[in-house]
Protein backbone atom coordinates (compact mmCIF):
# COMPACT_ATOMS: atom_id res chain seq x y z
CA UNK A 1 0.00 0.00 0.00
CA UNK A 2 2.89 2.39 0.68
CA UNK A 3 4.23 1.93 -2.82
CA UNK A 4 0.98 3.08 -4.47
CA UNK A 5 0.86 6.24 -2.32
CA UNK A 6 4.42 7.15 -3.30
CA UNK A 7 3.68 6.61 -7.00
CA UNK A 8 0.54 8.80 -6.85
CA UNK A 9 2.49 11.55 -5.08
CA UNK A 10 5.23 11.31 -7.73
CA UNK A 11 2.65 11.67 -10.53
CA UNK A 12 1.08 14.73 -8.91
CA UNK A 13 4.46 16.44 -8.43
CA UNK A 14 5.69 15.45 -11.90
CA UNK A 15 2.52 16.68 -13.64
CA UNK A 16 2.86 20.05 -11.85
CA UNK A 17 6.35 20.52 -13.28
CA UNK A 18 5.31 19.25 -16.69
CA UNK A 19 2.60 21.91 -17.12
CA UNK A 20 4.42 24.87 -15.58
CA UNK A 21 4.35 28.18 -17.42
CA UNK A 22 6.71 31.09 -17.80
CA UNK A 23 5.03 34.27 -16.60
CA UNK A 24 6.66 37.55 -17.63
CA UNK A 25 6.27 40.89 -15.85
CA UNK A 26 7.51 44.12 -17.45
CA UNK A 27 7.91 47.52 -15.77
CA UNK A 28 7.49 50.34 -18.29
CA UNK A 29 9.91 53.21 -18.74
CA UNK A 30 9.50 56.81 -19.80
CA UNK A 31 10.75 60.36 -19.64
CA UNK A 32 9.07 62.89 -17.40
CA UNK A 33 9.70 66.55 -16.58
CA UNK A 34 10.26 67.70 -12.99
CA UNK A 35 7.11 68.37 -10.94
CA UNK A 36 4.87 66.21 -13.13
CA UNK A 37 2.89 63.08 -12.44
CA UNK A 38 3.78 59.99 -14.42
CA UNK A 39 2.09 56.61 -14.84
CA UNK A 40 4.41 53.62 -15.12
CA UNK A 41 2.66 50.55 -16.58
CA UNK A 42 3.19 47.08 -15.18
CA UNK A 43 2.44 44.60 -17.97
CA UNK A 44 2.21 40.80 -17.81
CA UNK A 45 2.39 37.95 -20.31
CA UNK A 46 1.24 34.35 -19.75
CA UNK A 47 -0.28 35.34 -16.41
CA UNK A 48 -2.65 32.38 -16.38
CA UNK A 49 -4.26 30.49 -13.50
CA UNK A 50 -2.70 32.82 -10.89
CA UNK A 51 -4.32 32.74 -7.44
CA UNK A 52 -1.95 35.09 -5.60
CA UNK A 53 1.18 37.16 -6.15
CA UNK A 54 3.52 39.54 -4.35
CA UNK A 55 5.84 41.86 -6.26
CA UNK A 56 8.49 44.27 -4.98
CA UNK A 57 9.66 47.12 -7.25
CA UNK A 58 12.48 49.43 -6.18
CA UNK A 59 12.69 53.11 -7.11
CA UNK A 60 14.85 56.18 -6.40
CA UNK A 61 13.26 58.60 -3.91
CA UNK A 62 15.59 61.36 -5.06
CA UNK A 63 13.75 61.29 -8.40
CA UNK A 64 10.25 59.94 -7.71
CA UNK A 65 7.60 59.92 -5.01
CA UNK A 66 5.10 57.05 -5.13
CA UNK A 67 1.47 58.20 -4.99
CA UNK A 68 -0.77 55.17 -5.70
CA UNK A 69 -1.61 52.44 -8.17
CA UNK A 70 -4.38 52.86 -10.76
CA UNK A 71 -6.11 51.07 -13.62
CA UNK A 72 -6.21 47.55 -12.18
CA UNK A 73 -6.89 44.76 -14.64
CA UNK A 74 -10.44 43.42 -14.22
CA UNK A 75 -8.98 39.96 -13.51
CA UNK A 76 -7.06 41.23 -10.46
CA UNK A 77 -9.40 43.74 -8.77
CA UNK A 78 -8.45 44.43 -5.15
CA UNK A 79 -4.68 44.78 -5.52
CA UNK A 80 -2.89 46.24 -2.50
CA UNK A 81 0.15 48.51 -2.88
CA UNK A 82 2.35 50.15 -0.29
CA UNK A 83 5.56 52.19 -0.38
CA UNK A 84 8.24 50.84 1.96
CA UNK A 85 11.65 52.10 3.03
CA UNK A 86 12.95 48.98 4.80
CA UNK A 87 15.00 46.99 3.86
CA UNK A 88 15.20 49.16 0.72
CA UNK A 89 12.98 51.79 -0.91
CA UNK A 90 10.39 49.80 -2.82
CA UNK A 91 6.73 49.35 -3.58
CA UNK A 92 5.07 46.16 -2.38
CA UNK A 93 2.22 44.98 -4.57
CA UNK A 94 0.07 42.00 -3.59
CA UNK A 95 -3.15 40.26 -4.55
CA UNK A 96 -4.92 37.01 -3.76
CA UNK A 97 -8.28 35.49 -4.62
CA UNK A 98 -10.16 32.21 -4.55
CA UNK A 99 -10.78 32.80 -8.28
CA UNK A 100 -7.64 32.59 -10.40
CA UNK A 101 -6.63 35.41 -12.76
CA UNK A 102 -6.01 34.82 -16.47
CA UNK A 103 -4.27 37.54 -18.47
CA UNK A 104 -2.62 36.19 -21.62
CA UNK A 105 -1.03 39.56 -22.33
CA UNK A 106 -1.82 43.04 -21.05
CA UNK A 107 -1.67 45.58 -18.27
CA UNK A 108 -1.72 44.49 -14.64
CA UNK A 109 -1.72 48.02 -13.13
CA UNK A 110 -0.23 51.50 -13.51
CA UNK A 111 1.99 52.94 -10.78
CA UNK A 112 1.49 56.68 -10.29
CA UNK A 113 4.54 58.73 -9.30
CA UNK A 114 5.35 62.42 -8.86
CA UNK A 115 8.69 63.50 -10.28
CA UNK A 116 10.81 65.64 -7.97
CA UNK A 117 12.83 68.70 -8.94
CA UNK A 118 16.50 67.97 -8.68
CA UNK A 119 18.24 71.10 -7.40
CA UNK A 120 21.85 71.56 -8.36
CA UNK A 121 23.79 73.70 -5.89
CA UNK A 122 26.97 75.37 -7.15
Amino acid sequence: MKNIGIQILFLIVFSTFLYSQTTELTVGTGIVCPEEEVLVPIDVTDFNDIGAFTIFIGYDTAVLTFIEHLNENSETQGIYSNAMVTPATQIGISWSSINSANISSGKLIDLKFFSIILKIVH
